[in-house]
């Protein structure tokens, strides 16, 4: 095994960084801080957390939709709409509270695309 030693590897080439190397230890654990000290009122950071992850993975999922088969699936934005009021919220509310409201709008949503999968009829002409 070649062990790279500086910046350049083996024939020049640029050794790539651990995951460990480029992660921003300032704000390590702050899903931590949330399981230990449920109670206490939810931080800015602690609300880009438990708001900012399942918002930006909506708009991913609506975006990725849209670009594969050309349909925007308006449920994952009034969702981000639900996620984005809840941050009124994080300013007299603890993390915990928070966390469930967040966990309620994704749930909803997961409930509503099963219902709308098991009520679409099939196409005509499909077996």
């Amino acid at each position: 095994m070649v062990a790279f030693v500086g910046p350049a590897g083996p024939l020049g080439l640029l050794r790539l960084p651990h995951p460990d190397d480029r992660r921003d230890h300032r704000d390590r654990g702050r899903h931590e801080e949330l399981i230990a000290h449920p109670l206490d009122p939810a931080t800015v950071e602690t609300t880009a957390l438990i708001l900012g992850g399942p918002a930006l993975y909506l708009a991913g999922n609506a975006l990725f939709n849209w670009s594969i088969w050309e349909y925007m699936p308006w449920s994952r934005i009034v969702a981000i709409g639900a996620l984005a009021a809840l941050v009124p919220v994080a300013l007299v509310a603890s993390g915990l509270v928070l966390a469930v409201w967040a966990t309620a709008v994704v749930v909803a949503l997961a409930a509503r695309d099963r219902y709308a999968a098991r009520t679409r009829r099939p196409a005509h002409g499909s077996s």
